[in-house]
């Protein structure tokens, strides 16, 4: 597995490294689910360009 940062253009299917916090303060994504393309314009949104993702080799 490959731990490590990607942009967000190239995320979408990987597994999310870490918790997202909304501009509230309160978790909007958590770690561990496959990021969908809502989840993306959601960070977007939230001003990310970068996430630590986890990647399966095989």
């Amino acid at each position: 597995m490959k731990f490590g940062p990607v942009p967000l253009q190239a995320a979408a299917g990987l597994i999310l490294g870490h918790n997202i916090a909304g501009l509230d303060g309160r978790r909007a994504l958590r770690k561990g689910r496959a990021l969908s393309a809502l989840d993306l314009a959601q960070l977007t949104a939230l001003g990310r360009s970068t996430v630590y993702v986890a990647e399966w080799r095989g």
